[in-house]
């Protein structure tokens, strides 16, 4: 079972997949032409063959639609010999299946990993050695300026905890960071279809339930505000 950790980062790339080619463009230096972007199938499985399946496949689009490349996003929190095996599959298989240029970006939490999965992999053909583009959370980008037009942030404790004071001197500090977007993990079902989010009950019986959070609205009316709330449902509470 995947760790809730590894769980979380999967989650940024699937909500935002111009996270994807922005880390590339930032970090790596590669910077992939297009204009849009989308969650492409992450199934890499061939019939009749082992079960391969990458965490992310975030597809891009030119200016005509056409597809111009893909990136494969894996969130390698250990050392894991078998992706060893895996990635070059990867690699091809969506290069085959899109007819398109693919990069494998390999995201790490440690230093210690982050070596080990940037290592060529050989795969025994003259000339056929796969390099991961691999980057390590000392890689990522600093907000040096909040201001800066940043896109996308990581949200918890605001949204599952009852003190209206601090939720709302928070909530401000939120609005002005120049960020635009929320991610929330994770709101969870109950059985009786009670939501619960963070140890929280929002909604039962379809009645919204943390009414706390009634004053607490988003749009300031600033292109620069934070004003979109994105979360995801039903998450596993298996931790490995």
């Amino acid at each position: 079972m995947v760790s809730f950790r590894h769980q979380i980062l999967v989650e940024l790339f699937r909500n935002c997949g111009e996270l994807a080619p922005e880390l590339l463009r930032r970090c790596a230096g590669i910077d992939l032409d297009h204009r849009r972007t989308e969650i492409g199938s992450a199934d890499l499985s061939h019939v009749e063959s082992p079960d391969y399946r990458a965490d992310s496949v975030v597809v891009l689009h030119g200016e005509d639609d056409a597809i111009r490349s893909a990136v494969i996003v894996e969130v390698q929190l250990a050392t894991d010999p078998t992706k060893l095996r895996s990635w070059p599959v990867y690699v091809t298989t969506v290069r085959a299946r899109l007819d398109c240029a693919t990069v494998l970006l390999v995201l790490t939490s440690t230093g210690r990993v982050a070596r080990w999965a940037r290592r060529p992999i050989a795969t025994g053909h003259p000339g056929f050695i796969l390099v991961p583009v691999v980057l390590d959370f000392h890689d990522l980008p600093r907000i040096i300026d909040p201001r800066a037009g940043r896109k996308l942030l990581y949200g918890s404790g605001l949204f599952g905890r009852n003190t209206p004071g601090k939720n709302a001197a928070e909530l401000t500090a939120l609005r002005e960071s120049g960020f635009t977007t929320v991610i929330l993990w994770t709101i969870h079902v109950d059985p009786d279809g009670t939501l619960v989010y963070n140890n929280t009950v929002i909604v039962r019986d379809g009645v919204f339930a943390a009414t706390y959070l009634y004053p607490l609205t988003w749009s300031t009316g600033s292109p620069r505000a934070a004003h979109r709330c994105r979360t995801s449902c039903a998450a596993s509470a298996a931790a490995a």
